[in-house]
């Protein structure tokens, strides 16, 4: 359980660093918003946006490693959730039907892109390939480790 405790530990100083290099980003794209003109504004909201939600999330992910740190009794209950064998298979076989399906989607949304508009399907056809490649050199790395 000690090992598992200071795996918390990082994660939870992991979290605190990514959450206020979110804010210090933040409070950066807002102070300097005016200097990039050429940006249409939805851009901005889409950013700022974004980025207050990881704030949220990360804030709430954050706050639960917290508490489970801080209570043996929540710390052993995390482990028994983290690990659980049923779980971690589960988890397995739906990421990858989602990237099976999601690798389908792009690329019928790629047949219908390249009647609309080229840089969008190069664009779309360029995350397909990256996904695939992604997706080789994972199960290399796997069949190697496992």
């Amino acid at each position: 359980m000690k090992n598992f405790k200071a795996e918390v530990r990082k994660r939870i100083l992991l979290r605190r660093f990514l959450l206020v290099g979110i804010i210090v980003i933040d409070i950066l794209l807002n102070v300097f918003r005016d200097r990039f003109t050429n940006i249409p504004d939805f851009a901005f909201g889409y950013q700022i946006g974004v980025l207050i939600g990881l704030i949220i999330l990360l804030s709430i992910n954050l706050y639960m490693y917290e508490r489970a740190y801080r209570n043996e009794e929540r710390l052993k209950l995390l482990y028994i959730k983290e690990h659980d064998e049923r779980k971690v298979l589960i988890k397995s076989k739906m990421a990858m039907g989602t990237l099976f399906i999601s690798i389908g989607l792009l690329g019928v949304a790629t047949l219908i892109a390249v009647y609309i508009n080229q840089t969008v399907a190069f664009t779309l056809i360029s995350v397909i390939y990256g996904m695939g490649i992604i997706l080789c050199v994972l199960k290399v790395y796997y069949s190697k480790k496992y």
